[in-house]
Parts: structure tokens; C-alpha cells; sequence
């Protein structure tokens, strides 16, 4: 008996744990390796609605799959689940419906909402939208499922605001999920003023994780004004590492071309990461 091990469903931190995916016969339960009972009389809630969603989850993952490989990381999971037909819109829509009402339910199950939120994004289904921009308040642990169903429906302009407005206001607590935030800005290369505003100040925040100030400063290079591309050239000299500064000068490609050029040439003759920095930029242009 084959058994497929999805890393990475528990909350960010906790990569020993994970929920356990048993290609079994249909009698056999899928789910192991956290808290079974509950998960199955969550499932057994939607049965009229959207039967099985374990072992839904579990063929098509042995379908694809084969037996050949025992362990599968979460990303290879939502690969597998946005490139196969799954039910009808309109039943997943109500299954989401019946069991998510409010996101600080504490019968909340991550394993059924993780499942529902990839499937609705693939049908283009923003039945889920209002409860997301309250989950990811309630339950940063979910940023990520949350901003790839973004990715798969429309935000009107009123909740794309509202969403940057969250990451901007003291109640989004960990720098890890506005890195989240704005890596998927930069991948999705979504425009939002108040993100740049965000941005800008991130970006220069030395009290920042490294990893967030990256992302800012790109996102500033990609969708910023002539200004910002100015001030990200005039702190190349105050960069601390040489990671940073080879991000910025990245970011800076967009700006003025003589002064872009010159800037690029006193990098250049610096070598290490800063020339290759500046190589890869020109041969991108």
C-alpha cells in the first residue's frame, strides 16, 4: 500500500507534520496524521453537497501520480489539482457556502478549505472572495492558499483595497506574510498605488526581514515613477550587502538610460555579484 505524505499543511513552521493521503480502497479513510475524526465528520457535513472530498483529493493525486513516488510537497499537490477537471462549479460553490460562514469558526478544517479554495479558483468562482479578506486577518497561516485563489478570480478595486489595506495596518503582524503579500504582486504584476506607498516604506526599513526588502525594492522597479527609480539609485551606496545591491540594481533598469548607464558602469567595475548584476540586467534589455 502506497502512501502519500503532503508537506507543508500545517502552519508555516511545522514541516513535521503534514496530512497523510492513503491511496486505499474507498473503505478504508484517507486522511491521517492529524486529528481524523474531525476531518472526516467535516467532510461527512458536505457529503450531500460535494461527496468525499478526501477521496476525491487522494484519486486524483494517485491518478496523476502513479505509485512511484511516496511523498509529495503541497505545491506539487496544487499543481496537480489546477491542471484536472474537478466538480461542477456551482457544487463547489455550495459546499464552500454551507461550511465556511465565518473565518474564525473554530470547527475550521484547512484541509477541506485548502481543497475547495484550489478548485474555485480554477472555475473562476469569487464565492469565497469576503470570507478570504477575513481569513487571511484571522488566519495568516492561510496567506498562501488565499493570494493563489486570488490569482484565479477578480478582485474588484473595493477589495484589492481592502487587502493592501490589511498588510498596511498594524494588525498584519508578521513579516512573512507581507513578504507573501508582495511576492505575489510582483508575480501576478498587479499595479496597486497603495502597495507601492507600502513598498516604499518597507523597502529601506532596516527593521525588515531581508527577504521582504527584496521583493519591495523590485516591486518598486517594475511599478514605481521616476522618483522612486531615483531614490532606489541613490541608496545603492548605503546598500548593506551585496545581495541588496545587486537588487537594486535590477530594479533601477527602467530608469533614465544615461544615468541608468552610469550607474551601471561604477558597479560594473566593482566585479563580484554587483557586475554580474549588471550584466544580467544588459543582456535583458
Amino acid at each position: 500500500m502506497a502512501e502519500l505524505v503532503i508537506h507543508g499543511w500545517e502552519c508555516a513552521g511545522t514541516r513535521s507534520t503534514g496530512m497523510h493521503v492513503m491511496r486505499t480502497p474507498r473503505d478504508v479513510p484517507v486522511c491521517s496524521g492529524f486529528a481524523w475524526g474531525q476531518t472526516k465528520a467535516t467532510i461527512d457535513g458536505v457529503a450531500l453537497v460535494i461527496r468525499d472530498i478526501a477521496d476525491t483529493l487522494a484519486a486524483e493525486i494517485g491518478e496523476a501520480q502513479g505509485l512511484g513516488d511516496e511523498y509529495l510537497p503541497s505545491w506539487e499537490v496544487d499543481e496537480i489539482l489546477e491542471s484536472r477537471e474537478g466538480p461542477p462549479p456551482e457544487i463547489l460553490e455550495r459546499a464552500f457556502q454551507e461550511h465556511f460562514s465565518a473565518a474564525g469558526d473554530d470547527r475550521f478544517n484547512k484541509t477541506v478549505f485548502r481543497y475547495l479554495l484550489t478548485r474555485l479558483g480554477k472555475a473562476r468562482s469569487n464565492v469565497a472572495v469576503e470570507y478570504c479578506l477575513d481569513a487571511i486577518r484571522t488566519r495568516p497561516e492561510e496567506t498562501a492558499p488565499i493570494l493563489r485563489y486570488f490569482a484565479g478570480v477578480h478582485l474588484s478595486d473595493t477589495q484589492s483595497t481592502a487587502l493592501a489595506a490589511f498588510m498596511g495596518s498594524p494588525d498584519a503582524l508578521y513579516d512573512y506574510q507581507l513578504y507573501q503579500f508582495v511576492r505575489w504582486l510582483c508575480v501576478e504584476n498587479i499595479q496597486s498605488d497603495l502597495a507601492a506607498a507600502l513598498c516604499r516604506d518597507w523597502a529601506f526599513d532596516q527593521n525588515r526581514s531581508t527577504w521582504l526588502r527584496s521583493y519591495c525594492v523590485a516591486y518598486l522597479g517594475e511599478h514605481s515613477d521616476a522618483s522612486d527609480l531615483d531614490n532606489l539609485e541613490e541608496s545603492l551606496s548605503e546598500a548593506h550587502t551585496a545581495v541588496e545591491k545587486a537588487d537594486i540594481i535590477s530594479a533601477i533598469r527602467k530608469m533614465e538610460v544615461s544615468r541608468r548607464n552610469a550607474t551601471y558602469g561604477r558597479a560594473e567595475a566593482e566585479g563580484g555579484l554587483a557586475a554580474r548584476a549588471v550584466r544580467f540586467c544588459k543582456s535583458a534589455t
